[in-house]
């Protein structure tokens, strides 16, 4: 019998204000009729009244319950709103016409960066600023709408897929108990990210190498043997590069006072988010992750660029590679020089970026490496983002009570009306069971939401971009929901800014 430990994923919430059915739902349904009462009195029962009455209930019965791609007409409206206002307008920066300054605070406090970066509409509001630190200067992005501060540690990764089930079940379990420590009650920390990368490497990055590097004469037999092998082992030899960012956030509501007792405003927040990231990295390093260390604000503006121009990562780390010293990007270049979302998708500089949000996670069983289809064998530029938000346990425990008493009276309900149970019903209700055990046993919770976002160079590499991501979360039984109208929004929620639930 197989000990392999498997990992449950409770099916998502879809708790609705009467027997299911959403607040939406029951805003059309009350819609159609009144439209339904005026056309009935209007016709005074004739048979074109009726059969107009008929057409009302219909389609107040499709727009209610008959979903459209995924989503029915209350779930598509807020998309169309927000494309209605911010779709399909261009937007260009002003920082080429902008010249360059630079201000420092005296006293050591957190030096706010006079060559601020453009950032268009949906990242409205963002600045960025440089926080003293013992060994440099901490990047820090603060929103001044949300009132919060976020900055990134860079993870690198330990072959997690070469190791075996054993291991990996081990490392989940010490990453746990990282997630664990920062849900407590009173927890500073408003959310927690983790973002990761893919990037298919160049096929011919090895070619090139010997060619550059080569002392014998590309005639040499030895020579040409090589290029031959390198040729035969193209096919299994494409590797993917991934990166791995952990993005913590602090925010007013969660840390006001911690804020105002480390001196209020940007300083005080710098330093309760400091404090944080040290605190993390060592829990991290002690779970046998390797931390590189925190971003400071030149490699966190060129995380940002590289995500709204990939066709500049290459320059990029070819410059870091040749002056270390000059290692990121100024301040002021972290954003793009051009946005413009469409229904299906958003263009930025060099990438055109579709999104998606992950409806459903795994269904079934699975084990710790059940995202490796998806992150491994994805031949495309592609950012997958799990953003985390910490429940006090006293709040767990009153939010699941009001779970279990609206199944119970959902339930009765259903029993007095004669209506059948469906087996998603009881699958949240045996997920409701599940938390309250797991709360019993001391486990910690999060809210959390998933969001990928895939970036291609042109029209003609999208389709198919998408269709393999999509493929490959299939294999790792997720559901993804394209974000049509949206997916502004995605992109941003796959920026190391802890913004995927919102």
């Amino acid at each position: 019998m197989s000990t392999d430990i498997r990992y449950h994923f409770g099916p998502r919430d879809r708790r609705g204000l009467l027997l299911g059915v959403r607040l939406g739902q029951i805003a059309i349904l009350a819609t159609g009729a009144f439209v339904g009462m005026v056309v009935l009195l209007g016709a005074s029962g004739s048979a074109g009244g009726l059969l107009a009455l008929l057409l009302v209930v219909g389609l107040t019965a499709t727009a209610a319950f008959v979903p459209i791609s995924g989503r029915a007409l209350d779930e598509w409206l807020p998309a169309v709103v927000h494309f209605l206002l911010h779709g399909r307008r261009t937007w260009r920066s002003p920082q080429p016409r902008r010249g360059q300054v630079l201000r420092t605070m005296p006293g050591g406090k957190a030096r706010v960066l006079a060559e601020q970066p453009a950032f268009p509409p949906v990242l409205r509001d963002c600045t960025i600023l440089a926080v003293p630190v013992p060994r440099g200067e901490l990047g820090v992005v603060k929103d001044a709408r949300r009132g919060t501060w976020t900055a990134v540690l860079r993870v690198r990764g330990a072959s997690f897929a070469l190791t075996d089930s054993g291991e990996k079940a081990r490392r989940m379990g010490a990453w746990g108990a990282v997630q664990a420590s920062l849900a407590r009650r009173g927890t500073p920390i408003s959310a927690l990210q983790l973002v990761v990368r893919t990037l298919a490497e160049d096929p011919d990055a090895l070619a090139r190498h010997l060619a550059e590097q080569r002392t014998l004469d590309l005639h040499s037999p030895i020579v040409r043997s090589y290029l031959t092998l390198l040729d035969d082992a193209a096919p299994v030899a494409e590797a993917q590069e991934v990166q791995v960012l952990v993005a913590v956030q602090v925010s007013l509501r969660s840390a006001g006072q911690q804020i105002r007792q480390a001196g209020g405003g940007d300083t005080g927040a710098g330093e309760v988010l400091s404090r944080q990231l040290h605190a993390l990295q060592s829990q991290m390093q002690s779970a046998d992750i390797e931390v590189e260390g925190a971003l400071p604000p030149r490699l966190f503006a060129q995380t940002l660029r590289e995500a709204w121009d990939p066709g500049a990562t290459d320059q990029l780390r070819l410059t870091a590679r040749h002056h270390p010293e000059h290692e990121g990007v100024p301040v002021s270049a972290s954003g793009p020089l051009f946005s413009r979302p469409s229904w299906r998708g958003y263009e930025t500089d060099s990438a055109l970026h579709t999104s998606y949000w992950i409806s459903e996670w795994p269904r079934v069983p699975v084990g710790p490496g059940f995202l490796m289809p998806l992150l491994l064998q994805t031949r495309a530029r592609m950012s997958v983002s799990v953003c985390m938000v910490p429940i006090d346990p006293i709040q767990a425990r009153r939010d699941l009570e009001a779970q279990r008493t609206e199944h119970l009276a959902d339930e009765q309900l259903r029993q007095r009306h004669g209506f059948r149970t469906s087996i998603d019903k009881e699958r949240q209700a045996e997920g409701v069971e599940r938390r309250e055990a797991e709360l019993a046993d001391g486990h910690a919770e999060y809210r959390f939401s998933g969001h990928l976002t895939v970036s291609v160079t042109s029209i003609a590499d999208m389709e198919r971009a998408c269709g393999s991501a999509e493929e490959h979360a299939a294999l790792s039984c997720l559901d993804l929901r394209r974000m049509d109208g949206e997916h502004d929004r995605g992109f941003a929620a796959t920026l190391p800014l802890a913004r995927g639930i919102w």
